[in-house]
């Protein structure tokens, strides 16, 4: 049994094990960014990102805004995809980084 959460940020934003991850390998394919480099753009709805090593950060793709920073365990785009939603922003690799991407269509 999971301890409970004690921050709302947790509820919005869950961090997950190296467990999960492993468990996710088999859809996906790990792909490693240099920092600075794209990972989406606005516009894109490709695949749910699942970060296992560095750092992205989330820009509003209008004006280049940091909007979300997410670290090793956390996932982004999942509303795009799962909805089929182009994506309203972007992710940039903050570090050299690596992140396990999950396709749309395997997702669905």
């Amino acid at each position: 049994m999971q301890p409970p959460l004690d921050e709302p940020t947790e509820l919005a934003f869950p961090i997950l094990s190296s467990d999960q991850i492993a468990s996710l390998d088999p859809f996906g394919k790990r792909r490693r960014y240099s920092a600075g480099e794209p990972i989406w753009n606005a516009g894109d709805a490709t695949f749910l990102a699942i970060i296992t090593e560095g750092e992205v950060n989330v820009v509003d793709g209008r004006t280049g805004v940091l909007v979300a920073f997410h670290a090793a365990g956390h996932f982004a785009g999942d509303i795009d995809v799962l909805t089929g939603r182009p994506a309203v922003v972007s992710a940039r690799a903050g570090t050299d980084s690596e992140v396990l991407e999950i396709d749309a269509n395997g997702l669905r």
